[in-house]
């Protein structure tokens, strides 16, 4: 690989940073990427199978960094059941951008390349979604490495070390993450949490009481909002996950 040169140091605006641990037991912020438009949380129909509660802890994560997020479900062309169906319906209710793609087939390529473009849009997700293959597919020019699935544990194994940024021929640029196996939520504190799920929105400041968890708490908004199935008990139970891990 040919050496690069620095032209130029940009100030750093947004980043997303996830609680990442020292030799010490300390724990520190570790930043992923920065200064973006836009992130791409990719989940994979198959192989390995959606973690839904995984993509919460990045799209929250996305929240708590000020970025615009979009979910993708790649490798639809294994098929896609009706839980897969409802869920994306939730993320789409909920306000995301929901994209379902096949790099196979290239289905869902042309919307997903027309929503990156002229933007900075980093890909993001666990190891084995199709990450690099997806760019690949919008930018054949890349010709990044993809990798496989383990027999093993049907987890992907890593291709991208480094977070790379390549420009796009039509304009904008797209940034290929190391894939992600766990999540730990950074410099959010617990009252803020409840921030990073949209959809809770027009429920918070309806509780009985100003400083609700919603987890325990008499006369919850959102939780009523869940048992009435205004919102979703998979995202909810996601929120507790989060708040609770606080």
């Amino acid at each position: 690989m040919p050496a690069g040169v620095i032209d130029e140091v940009l100030p750093r605006t947004r980043a997303l940073t996830r609680q990442a641990v020292t030799d010490g037991k300390i724990p520190v912020g570790q930043t992923l990427v920065a200064n973006l438009d836009q992130i791409v949380v990719v989940a994979s129909a198959a192989h390995p199978l959606p973690r839904w509660g995984f993509v919460d802890r990045l799209l929250a994560s996305c929240a708590a960094s000020g970025f615009e997020a979009r979910v993708c479900l790649n490798k639809v062309d294994f098929g896609i059941d009706a839980d897969m169906v409802t869920e994306l319906g939730w993320y789409a209710r909920a306000g995301y951008g929901v994209h379902l793609t096949s790099a196979t087939t290239m289905e869902g390529i042309d919307e997903l390349r027309d929503a990156v473009a002229g933007r900075t849009t980093a890909f993001t997700g666990p190891s084995g979604v199709g990450k690099s293959t997806l760019l690949n597919a919008i930018e054949p020019g890349l010709a990044l490495k993809v990798g496989e699935i383990s027999r093993s544990t049907n987890k992907g194994k890593h291709t991208t070390r480094f977070a790379q940024l390549f420009p796009l021929e039509n304009g904008g640029f797209l940034a290929d993450t190391p894939g992600l196996r766990q999540l730990a939520l950074w410099d959010v504190s617990d009252s803020d949490i409840d921030q990073l799920f949209p959809e809770f929105a027009a429920f918070i400041g309806k509780c009985r009481y100003g400083n609700c968890s919603h987890v325990t708490d008499d006369g919850c908004a959102i939780r009523a909002a869940v048992e009435l199935g205004d919102l979703s008990q998979r995202r909810y139970f996601s929120y507790v996950k989060l708040f609770t891990d606080g």
